[in-house]
C-alpha cells in the first residue's frame, strides 16, 4: 500500500470554509478501520470514519480551546480531553455507536478562574487513563507540568506535578507528553530556566528536556527516574515561545507556542524510548530551528542523540511512534524561507537512524489559506502506531491546485470537481457552487509496505524470449499485458542480509509454487516480495494476501536477499515465470531502492506523477475469495466453506450525478447492521462505501433507523453512467438495482443524472 493522505471533512460538510487546525485522531487498536479525528476551531469538530478513512461522519462539535484523543486500550470507545472555554480540563467519552459525545464525565476545576492548558490524552490497560498538562496556576513558582491519572476510565483523577523542581521563569513549556506501554508510561517537559530574549521575533528560554517515568500505573507518581524521582535530564536546549507570524522563530504564518515535544516507547521493549523537542540555538534572528531526537535503551536514564533536522530550514511539531517491527516515525512540520513554503514530513527508519527515509506528504504556499487565528496549522500535530501500521494528522490549505497546494496520494470525502493536484481542482458544496479554500484536517495511513520486487533468476519475458531478471537492461523490451513490448525505464535494485531481514515479515520473500495459480502457472517457483502483486481474477492481488502455507508461502530465514523491479513508463503488467504480475510504480517508494540515484541522474527533469494502477489493487473481496478459493482447491486444501447466507438484501440505487452517486441498503435480517457495499464501474472495482448515513426519508418510510443510506465520491476524472454502474454487497455479490424513477428515466432515454 502506498501512503495514503485523506481529507477527513466529511462530505455533508462540503461546503465549510473554517481554519480545522491543531488536528488530534485515535485509533481502535481492535479495528483499526474505525478512527475519530478532531480539529481546533471557532469549535472542536469531531469527524468519524467506520471504513478506514474512506467516508467520514461529522460525530459532534464541543465549545472548547484546546482538546486530544485517546482510543481505550480494549477498542471498547475513545475518550476526549479538552480545555474548556473557562480552562478547566473535561473529559468526554464516545462510541462509534453514539450519536455524540454527551456530557463531559469529569471536569478538573482545581481554581476559580483556572488556567489549565494543552491537556495530552492516552490510555492504557485496566481503564487508566492518563492526561499531561500544563497547569499554570502554579505560575509563577515555575513547575507547572503535570499529570492526571485516572484508574476509572476517567471519571475520577488523581495528580501528579512532575516538575518537582521549576524553572526561573515560573513555567514550564507548554507541551507536556507522555506515552503508556502496559503499566509503564513515560512523561517529557521542557523546563525553561532563563530568558534568552524576547522581543518582535518572539521568545527564546535556556531550557532542559526532562523525562519522568512510572513503573505502576501512575501510582508512584511518576517518581521511578532520576534522583529523588525528578526525573533525567535528555538534554540543555534553546525553547521558544512565539505567539506571532512571519518572523526567524516561526514557520511562516504558523506560530511556535511551545507545543514541540514528543515521545514514543517500544512496544516490544519498554526501556527503548524515543523523544524529540525543539532547539533554536544561534544568533537572534538567525532563523535556526531544529527538531532533535534523542534515544534511551535503559529506560531514560541515559540518553544519545539520533537526528537532528535540516538547519537550511525550520521544522517543529513533532510526532512521534514505533511500530512493532521497530521502525520509529518521527511527523513534522518544515518551513523553507527561501522558497516561502510550508510542508509535512514523515521521516522513518528501521536501522536506529543509521539510515532515513524522510517523504514529504504535503506543501503549500506560506499563504495558500486564509489566516483567521493563532494557531494557523495547530501547535502540534499527532502520529500513533497499530502494529506495522503510522496513523498520522496534519492540518494544511485544501488549495491541492498542485501550485498552492499539492500532496501525495490524496482523497476526499468531501464535494469537489476537476482532478486533486491539477489546477482545474475545486470544492464545492454539493449542488455545484464554489466553496473557498481553507485549512483542513488530514489523515494519512501508512503500512510500512516494502517495495514489490521479483528475486533473483526469476524469468521475465521479453521479445526475445525469458531472460533472469538480473540479466535486464535498461531500453530491453518486455511483453505487458497492453499487448505490446515496452521498454524498460529504469530497474531497481535492493538487497537485505539475512540477518537484517529475520522477523521482517513485510521484506521476507514469499514463494509462489510451480502450478499454485493454475495449470502450469506459474511454470516453476515464482519468489517475489511480499507486496508485489499478481494479475487474478482482473485484479491485482499482492502475494502476502494470498499465502495459504501450503503453495504459497513465506520464508522464515534466508542467507541474502536481492530483489529487482521493472519500471516502464506506465504501470503494467509483464510475464513472469509463465504468470502475470506487475511492474514497478512510483508510490514515493523509488528512494527505498540502494541505486535511486540512477533514476535521478537519467531522468533530473522528471516530474512526480500520482499513482495509477493498471487495474483495480484489492486486498478483500469477490475476486480476492475466487482467487484464494481457486489456489486452495489446486494446492488440495479445503477451501472455506461457503458462508450460510446473512440475509436477504433491499434497498436500491436512487440518485447518480456526475460527481457521485447514492442510495440505500438494508439487510433484511439484520437491519440494524450496516451493509458494506462494492462499486464497479464496467466490471472493474472503483472503491467501496458502507450503507450507515442518516436519511429522514428511509426514517419516515419505516426503514429501521434511517441509518442505512449510502453516497460514494467518484475517483477524479471519472465519469459512470447507469448502464455501467453496479453496486453489490461485499459479503455475496447481491447487486442493488436502480430505483423506479431511474429505470424510467433509463428507459425514456434521459440522462439520469
Amino acid at each position: 500500500m502506498t501512503i495514503r493522505i485523506i481529507d477527513v471533512i466529511p462530505a455533508g460538510d462540503s461546503s465549510e470554509t473554517a481554519q480545522d487546525s491543531e488536528p488530534s485522531i485515535a485509533v481502535d487498536p481492535a479495528d483499526p478501520t474505525q478512527i475519530i479525528a478532531g480539529s481546533f476551531s471557532t469549535s472542536t469538530s469531531f469527524f468519524l470514519t467506520l471504513d478506514g478513512g474512506t467516508t467520514w461522519s461529522h460525530y459532534d462539535d464541543l465549545s472548547t480551546q484546546d482538546k486530544s484523543l485517546a482510543w481505550k486500550t480494549d477498542g471498547s470507545g475513545f475518550l476526549t480531553e479538552t480545555m474548556t472555554l473557562n480552562s478547566d480540563l473535561a473529559t468526554y467519552a464516545g462510541t462509534v455507536s453514539s450519536s455524540g459525545f454527551g456530557t463531559a464525565i469529569n471536569t478538573y476545576a482545581p481554581a476559580n478562574p483556572d488556567d489549565l492548558d494543552q491537556p495530552w490524552i492516552r490510555t492504557g490497560p485496566f481503564n487508566h487513563v492518563y492526561v499531561a498538562y500544563n497547569n499554570l496556576n502554579n505560575y509563577p513558582a515555575g513547575n507547572t507540568a503535570s499529570v492526571n491519572v485516572s484508574t476509572d476510565g476517567g471519571a475520577t483523577y488523581t495528580t501528579t506535578v512532575i516538575d518537582r523542581i521549576g524553572g526561573a521563569e515560573g513555567q514550564d513549556a507548554p507541551a507536556v507528553r507522555l506515552d503508556v506501554s502496559g503499566s509503564r508510561s513515560y512523561a517529557i517537559f521542557t523546563r525553561w530556566n532563563t530568558l534568552v530574549e524576547d522581543d518582535a521575533n518572539g521568545a527564546r528560554y535556556g531550557s532542559q528536556v526532562v523525562v519522568v517515568r512510572s513503573d505502576d500505573g501512575g501510582a508512584d507518581g511518576f517518581t521511578a527516574l532520576g534522583s529523588g524521582g525528578d526525573g533525567t535530564v535528555v538534554a540543555n536546549t534553546t525553547s521558544v515561545f512565539a505567539n506571532t507570524s512571519d518572523t526567524p522563530l516561526t514557520l511562516g504564518r504558523e506560530r511556535i507556542a511551545g507545543g514541540d515535544s514528543a515521545i514514543a516507547i517500544d512496544p516490544n521493549n519498554a526501556d527503548h524510548v524515543v523523544v524529540a523537542y525543539l532547539d533554536a540555538p544561534g544568533a537572534n534572528g538567525s532563523g535556526l530551528m531544529q527538531l532533535v531526537v534523542a534515544e534511551s535503551t535503559d529506560g531514560g536514564v541515559n540518553w544519545t542523540t539520533k537526528y537532528t533536522t535540516d538547519s537550511a530550514t525550520r521544522s517543529a511539531q513533532p510526532g512521534l511512534a514505533i511500530l512493532d517491527n521497530g521502525t520509529i516515525g518521527l511527523l513534522y512540520d518544515n518551513y523553507d524561507p527561501t522558497t516561502n513554503k510550508l510542508s509535512q514530513h514523515l521521516l522513518k527508519t528501521s536501522d536506529d537512524f543509521a539510515s532515513t527515509t524522510d517523504t514529504v506528504l504535503a506543501t503549500e504556499k506560506n499563504a495558500a489559506a486564509p489566516f483567521d487565528f493563532h494557531p494557523y496549522l495547530g501547535d502540534f500535530f499527532d502520529l500513533h502506531a497499530v502494529g506495522n501500521t503510522f496513523y498520522g494528522t496534519f492540518s494544511a490549505s485544501n488549495d491541492d491546485d498542485g501550485t498552492n497546494a499539492s500532496f501525495l496520494n490524496l482523497s476526499l470525502d468531501r464535494d469537489f470537481t476537476g482532478t486533486p493536484g491539477t489546477s482545474n481542482f475545486q470544492l464545492t458544496n454539493g449542488v455545484g457552487g464554489s466553496v473557498s479554500f481553507s485549512i483542513d484536517p488530514f489523515l494519512f495511513i501508512d503500512d510500512g509496505s516494502a517495495n514489490p520486487c521479483y528475486c533473483r533468476g526469476t524469468l521475465v519475458m521479453t521479445e526475445q524470449g525469458e531472460v533472469p531478471v538480473e540479466r535486464l537492461r535498461i531500453g530491453d523490451r518486455v511483453m505487458t499485458g497492453s499487448r505490446e513490448a515496452r521498454p524498460i525505464k529504469w530497474i531497481g535494485r535492493r538487497s537485505y542480509s539475512g540477518r537484517f531481514a529475520l522477523g521482517q515479515t513485510q521484506i521476507l520473500p514469499i514463494c509462489i509454487t510451480a502450478g499454485a495459480l493454475d495449470d502450469g502457472v506459474p511454470r516453476r517457483d515464482l519468489w517475489i516480495s511480499p507486496n508485489h502483486a499478481m494479475h487474478l481474477e482482473g485484479v491485482l492481488i499482492e502475494a502476502k494476501d494470498l499465502v495459504n502455507g501450503v503453495s504459497i508461502y513465506q520464508a522464515e530465514t534466508v542467507d541474502q536477499i536481492e530483489y529487482f523491479h521493472i519500471d516502464l513508463d506506465s504501470h503494467d503488467l509483464i510475464i513472469a515465470e509463465g504468470a502475470w504480475s506487475e511492474s514497478f510504480i512510483n508510490d514515493d517508494n523509488r528512494g527505498l531502492f540502494h541505486n535511486a540515484y540512477e533514476y535521478r541522474a537519467l531522468y533530473p527533469d522528471m516530474q512526480g506523477m500520482p499513482a495509477q494502477y493498471c487495474a483495480p489493487r484489492l486486498d478483500s473481496g469477490i475476486e480476492v475469495e475466487r482467487a484464494r478459493r481457486k489456489i486452495a482447491r489446486l494446492a488440495g486444501l479445503h477451501a472455506p466453506a461457503e458462508a450460510p447466507s446473512i440475509g436477504a438484501l433491499r434497498g436500491c440505487i436512487d440518485m447518480i450525478y456526475p460527481h457521485r452517486l447514492g442510495g440505500w441498503a438494508q439487510n433484511v435480517e439484520q437491519p440494524d447492521a450496516p451493509v458494506c457495499l462494492d462499486i464497479l464501474a464496467g466490471g472493474q472495482s472503483i472503491g467501496q462505501v458502507v450503507a450507515n448515513r442518516y436519511r429522514a426519508d428511509l426514517e419516515h418510510a419505516g426503514i429501521g433507523t434511517g441509518d442505512h443510506g449510502f453516497e460514494f465520491v467518484l475517483p477524479a476524472g471519472l465519469v459512470v453512467t447507469a448502464e455501467v454502474l453496479t453496486v453489490r454487497r461485499t459479503f455475496d455479490g447481491v447487486a442493488l438495482e436502480l430505483s423506479g424513477p431511474l429505470k424510467r428515466k433509463l428507459h425514456r432515454g434521459l440522462d439520469v443524472a
